[in-house]
């Protein structure tokens, strides 16, 4: 008698949107719009969500959704903050994917 056994490994990091990721963020800067930039591993598909930090916190909690891709890349995308955000230029916000508090330029 023989089984076959089938092990699916999703790779995902700390969250999934269907076939999508959350990717850490990496070199945040600012453009000269005054729109913050942020980069990612190699992916493709990339969107941002902004929104109020899940932990409590009063910093903004940005997260960075892709598909990781093979590859060397980096690629960048802009995070449109808040209106109030942008008046008042914020120091730090939270990667929503790690959780942790990144200080800004």
């Amino acid at each position: 008698m023989a089984v076959t056994l089938t092990v699916l490994v999703a790779a995902s990091g700390c969250g999934a949107n269907g076939d999508r990721t959350a990717l850490a963020f990496t070199h945040p800067r600012w453009n000269d719009a005054g729109d913050l930039v942020v980069s990612t591993e190699c992916a493709t598909d990339l969107s941002v969500e902004v929104g109020t930090d899940h932990g409590g916190s009063d910093l903004w909690e940005v997260t960075v959704w892709g598909r990781p891709a093979m590859g060397r890349c980096r690629p960048a995308i802009e995070v449109k903050l808040p209106v109030e955000a942008r008046t008042a230029r914020p120091t730090k916000v939270v990667d929503g994917t790690t959780s942790m508090v990144v200080d800004l330029p």
